[in-house]
């Protein structure tokens, strides 16, 4: 009986690029920035596993609890540095994708190849031993599922993603004027890429009705009009005056959009491990409900995550 032929290089190349694309979705799904380096890192140590299959003596890296600490490994080698409740979140994003997406990649080239086997470990040595041109993996498995998981996967994606981040991400802020200190329950939105053009400073979107009261009457009309004549005149000698802040930004549908906001004196973050403060922040006014049922008031930049630690 012929002795089966395997690729060792092109066998690391098919699982070096899957982790690749597994793990870059799990940044953007998580928020969480990483260079391609380190990408490629977390890559090329998840392609080290198929040793697993070459070499019968160390075979019981397919004991399941150390396939756990493996992916584990891979996740945390890739986005060092990461709290405990960070890796947490980086690992359930990792596990998600990898059902939804690596499965199906392996499916639809059994399907192309015919695949056989009694258990995970022969069933993956067999597809490993098939892939001697790349074509099966590369043509049929990569391709079908990326369709997969775009048809099927967005419904799965999108509900997963506000489920967890919600979940995970939601906070109480507290916001200090002076002697005035409002509480909002805030969360965490990764499309909030709002800063102040000069100083780079990051914004929180806050429902204007919740500051509404505590300023002139006629400023919610002019922020809502852009009267930036009856903006400054009605703060004029007040406390709000040099806390006032002009934010452009870019929508679906409105170009050169301009956001009012103000520079608090702090803005506080309690997490489960304590109260985080900061004073690089800007407070912008929505004029309407950022969410139907009020379950959260105020959007976070993504970038305070760093501080939330």
């Amino acid at each position: 009986m012929a002795q089966p032929i395997i690729y060792l290089d092109k066998s690391m190349l098919i699982n070096f690029s899957m982790d690749f694309i597994l793990l870059y979705l799990t940044a953007r799904l998580s928020g969480y920035r990483v260079s391609t380096p380190r990408l490629a890192l977390g890559s090329l140590v998840g392609s080290v596993y198929v040793l697993a299959i070459l070499l019968p003596e160390i075979a019981f890296m397919y004991n399941m609890l150390v396939k756990i600490a493996y992916s584990c490994l891979i996740v945390a080698v890739c986005f060092y540095p990461l709290t405990p409740k960070k890796f947490l979140i980086a690992a359930g994003y990792f596990y998600a994708i990898s059902f939804g997406f690596g499965g199906a990649i392996y499916g639809f080239s059994s399907l192309s190849t015919g695949i056989e086997g009694s258990g995970n470990f022969e069933v993956l040595s067999n597809l490993v031993q098939s892939t001697g041109n790349l074509v099966d993996i590369f043509v049929w498995g990569f391709p079908l599922g990326i369709i997969f998981w775009l048809v099927f996967g967005r419904w799965g994606y999108s509900n997963l993603k506000s489920t967890l981040v919600q979940t995970v991400y939601r906070f109480a802020i507290s916001v200090y004027f002076n002697d005035l200190e409002v509480k909002i329950d805030g969360l965490v939105d990764t499309g909030n890429q709002l800063r102040d053009p000069l100083t780079k400073v990051p914004v929180v979107v806050v429902e204007a009705v919740l500051l509404a009261e505590y300023l002139p009457k006629e400023f919610i009309t002019a922020v809502a009009e852009l009267d930036f004549v009856t903006l400054e005149t009605c703060l004029h000698g007040t406390h709000w005056e040099g806390r006032l802040r002009f934010i452009p930004f870019s929508s679906i549908g409105k170009h050169n959009g301009m956001m009012i906001g103000f520079l608090p004196d702090k803005l506080e973050i309690n997490t489960p491990s304590g109260k985080v403060g900061t004073q690089r922040v800007i407070i912008g006014l929505y004029l309407k409900e950022l969410s139907p049922d009020r379950s959260y008031r105020a959007l976070l930049h993504p970038d305070l995550l760093a501080a939330v630690g």
